[in-house]
């Protein structure tokens, strides 16, 4: 069958046209080269690339440029007119070509995935295929060189390529599963639970060399230092510099790593960061904006006397060397009397406008092209510690120099704060080296931070044992110490996200994890019904009134609901907890055991 296949694909063309082809196919494998030392695409993408542009030669050599010229333009335009005909015929050659149609594109269908991620979308492979098969028919039909079809040939191509896609997320489906079955192995062969004495042995497996450097870079690039690469000096030359450039991208820490590699002599460094600047200069421009935009805002808050506390990164940027290498998301001020008709004059003033109303913990402004400003009526979540560690925030705090309703936290809050809002990302599948850079760099610039105030306040909120797995994670990555196999999870973990699975899915499966211990199904309806029907604190904060009507709660639910189905699309993407695994899940479970949280009924009685 391959044989007859591939003699109807090849037999037109002919020996200068093959010329052609080798010729594509030489070229993309010298981009492919090209790319892969500058970073900007992984061996395996490189490996399929040349494949991909090889085909797409034999595809158009085929169909259109070695086929004969007609005397004139042909075209169908009825659907299915092949079958009919094939039918009142009885003969099955046009069925043999829709086929052979069909098969034409299933080699698409499984490259196109694997030189761009984007294409693992059935979406986005739908549209190339059928773009692809349409301009064929196109060229056909202007440079009479077959028979234009509507219909019949662009459906039979995209069905080609569908089955591609599928070939290949079962191939890859498959690796996966092998892949995760060795590392559970290689789990299990570990010594020792956590909590038990035998874990007080440290069992710290070797970091790879990309790794390795990447925190190198990092940490080089947050204190303003020249990276120490001594001992990753011998590898650089076989540095999978895409890892590198996409743990950078995708943990946005560009901007730090770029800056370190300013100092590095070794060619592949370099490289690396040729093919990091594409990202540096936005992250730069939008840095820099940021850091304006943002004195300007917080000077108008102050004139105005709106008591506030900026939050996250605009204070944790003061702690690098140049505080413009600390990216932000958004800029957070914390607004100690919440009127939002006030605040909304102030920040129109300045030119930004309401993004997002009537959220329980926060409202959202937006400012083009760069600028997202939170201001929160809370810090985080609603459990009764962190509750009573909100309420005296504000006694607990100084003026910033200058400023008379401006105001900082001490230290110990605004550590608290940092591990608190960690925590949620981390429930949420977020375990960001960034975050964790944070977290290093606040006790290496703050040694004097009272450890057992810290220490007391988050055993009260149910987070100490988080602080201790990402204090000791932060420790393995940017002082190299030892650590146990919960690190080595964790650190697996945080060098995966983003990267081998989709970011929503990961977002997904965190809440899933975290509110529910028994079967997917069940996680899943436990995760719908979080996401609709909020507790009665949650729903006080986004709507007041309930505060003096607390009858009125199953409107308001309603309320949100609708709200919801505004943008059914959007919304319902979020809650389409279809496509995730038992297996996925109970990873999920492993990596939260590993960060020392609460899933299930324990988590909600926790919050409760």
């Amino acid at each position: 069958m391959f044989n007859k296949i591939g003699y109807e694909l090849t037999r037109r063309i002919t020996g200068p046209y093959w010329l052609g082809i080798l010729f594509l196919f030489l070229a993309a494998c010298a981009c492919a080269c090209f790319a892969l030392r500058r970073g900007k695409l992984t061996k395996r993408q490189a490996l399929a690339l040349p494949f991909l542009a090889g085909y797409l030669g034999i595809v158009f050599a085929s169909t259109v440029f070695c086929r004969k010229l007609l005397p004139a333009m042909r075209w169908h335009l009825i659907p299915f007119w092949s079958y009919a005909r094939a039918i009142a015929r009885g003969t099955g050659t046009l069925l043999r070509e829709n086929a052979l149609n069909v098969l034409l594109f299933l080699p698409l269908g499984f490259l196109l995935p694997q030189v761009d991620l984007r294409c693992r979308s059935a979406k986005r492979t739908a549209l190339l295929c059928l773009g692809l098969s349409c301009s064929i028919e196109l060229l056909q039909l202007l440079l009479r060189r077959g028979t234009f079809e509507l219909f019949d040939d662009p459906l039979h191509n995209l069905l080609g390529g569908m089955l591609g896609l599928l070939l290949w997320r079962l191939t890859a489906r498959q690796a996966a599963a092998k892949k995760s079955a060795q590392r559970r192995g290689a789990e299990t062969s570990c010594a020792a639970p956590a909590d038990g004495p035998e874990h007080e042995g440290e069992q710290t497996s070797a970091m790879s060399p990309e790794l390795e450097v990447f925190f190198a870079l990092l940490r080089a690039g947050i204190l303003g230092e020249e990276p120490k690469l001594d001992a990753s000096r011998e590898q650089s030359a076989s540095l999978d510099l895409a890892l590198i450039r996409k743990l950078a991208i995708l943990h946005e820490v560009v901007l730090p790593v770029y800056t370190a590699l300013a100092a590095a002599e070794e060619p592949a460094l370099q490289r690396l960061k040729t093919g990091l600047r594409s990202a540096y200069a936005p992250a730069f421009a939008k840095s820099i904006n940021q850091s304006g935009e943002g004195e300007a805002l917080i000077d108008a808050l102050d004139r105005a006397g709106i008591d506030c506390i900026p939050l996250k990164g605009w204070k944790l940027r003061e702690l690098y060397a140049d505080p413009c290498s600390r990216g932000m998301t958004d800029l957070d001020i914390l607004i100690r009397r919440y009127n939002f008709e006030q605040l909304r004059a102030v920040l129109e003033a300045q030119g930004f406008h309401a993004e997002k109303r009537s959220s329980w913990k926060h409202d959202s402004f937006e400012k083009k092209p760069y600028m997202n400003v939170e201001l929160h009526k809370r810090l985080t979540d609603d459990s009764a510690g962190i509750r009573r560690w909100e309420s005296r925030i504000w006694s607990a705090c100084t003026p910033e120099p200058g400023k008379k309703h401006v105001f900082q936290m001490s230290r110990e809050d605004f550590y608290i704060f940092h591990i608190l809002h960690m925590e949620k990302d981390f429930r949420n599948g977020a375990l960001s080296f960034r975050r964790l850079a944070d977290t290093w760099l606040l006790w290496k610039k703050w040694p004097d931070m009272d450890r057992t105030v810290i220490e007391k306040q988050l055993r009260g909120m149910g987070a100490a044992d988080f602080a201790g797995r990402m204090e000791k994670l932060a420790l393995r990555c940017f002082e190299n110490e030892p650590g146990d196999p919960n690190t080595e999870i964790l650190l697996r973990y945080a060098a995966e996200t983003g990267i081998t699975e989709d970011q929503k899915t990961r977002y997904k499966l965190g809440r899933m994890a975290a509110l529910s211990e028994g079967s997917v199904r069940g996680a899943k309806l436990s995760s719908l019904r979080k996401a609709l029907f909020l507790p009665m604190d949650r729903m006080k904060a986004q709507f007041p009134v309930l505060e003096r009507y607390p009858a009125l709660l199953p409107y308001f639910w309603l309320k949100r609901i609708l709200y919801f189905l505004k943008r059914p699309k959007n919304r319902l993407k979020q809650l389409d907890y279809r496509g995730i695994s038992q297996e996925q899940l109970e990873d999920m479970r492993k990596v939260f055991t590993a960060g020392g949280l609460h899933t299930g009924p324990a988590r909600e009685k926790e919050e409760a």
